[in-house]
């Protein structure tokens, strides 16, 4: 088999496993809530701090979380519950949370002791968010930035993963890697015909992206091309990037 056909297997394997993935996320949703698979909503192994004290329950009692001390998620209760657990010994600082009818809880939280927090309490707490992510990564358009330089209309879909950074200055970053499969169109002239000819590769890459207010996405990656030779594309593993403003490229 040619390098050719067993590259667009490769690719063609790919597509279908991305886009598998966001059928089957679709499915098992309500119309309303059809989202490709992320890990917005996947809290465990995540690192949290809040920007107030927190008041955290347990089977020991309450106790209240200073402003700025972190915990990490070691589970979900009932999908809406997180478990958690304080990930470094609390500081002497006072800590003071309020609770309705009763008296301040100002008791630190205890090493090994699990706490639990609704996942609708953390925005109201101001909560940031650290730790490992994944999903879906659209690309609609690349400049190509050696060799055929210029701007390219070919797509990548494919899956990223990553690391999200504790928020700096309200702006939350996320450093990512990515493989994706994507379609080259490449026209050539043969006996002063001139055809087109769409070329199944793979890309990969890496990237940053950062988030303001949860929503709107400034960032960039850097990727390669990588299809068959006999394809003849000029781009053939040379670089490319692409910017986004708005746009979101993690889907």
């Amino acid at each position: 088999m040619s390098s050719h056909r067993i590259l667009n297997c490769i690719a063609a394997g790919v597509s279908l496993l991305a886009l598998g993935g966001a059928a089957e996320a679709v499915e098992a949703k309500p119309a309303a809530d059809r989202n490709l698979p992320n890990d917005n909503a996947n809290f465990i192994g995540d690192s949290l701090s809040f920007e107030v004290d927190a008041l955290l329950a347990s089977d020991g009692g309450e106790a209240c979380l200073r402003r700025g001390e972190q915990v990490g998620v070691i589970g979900l209760k009932n999908n809406d519950i997180l478990q958690l657990r304080v990930k470094t010994g609390s500081q002497t600082a006072e800590r003071m949370c309020p609770v309705k009818g009763g008296e301040a809880i100002t008791a630190k939280p205890v090493e090994r002791m699990r706490y639990e927090l609704p996942v609708s309490g953390l925005e109201e707490l101001g909560a940031h968010r650290s730790g490992w992510t994944y999903g879906m990564l659209m690309v609609p358009f690349k400049y190509v930035l050696s060799g055929d330089r210029g701007m390219r209309g070919a797509s990548t879909v494919g899956g990223y993963m990553g690391w999200r950074q504790t928020p700096v200055l309200g702006m939350e970053y996320s450093y990512i890697g990515f493989v994706g499969a994507t379609v080259i169109s490449i026209q050539k002239t043969e006996n002063g015909e001139t055809r087109k000819t769409d070329n199944a590769g793979l890309s990969a890459g890496f990237g940053v992206i950062t988030r303001m207010k949860g929503a709107f996405q400034v960032g960039g990656v850097i990727g390669w091309d990588m299809v068959s030779r006999d394809a003849g594309y000029a781009g053939n593993y040379k670089p490319w990037a692409s910017i986004q403003v708005g746009y979101s490229f993690l889907q």
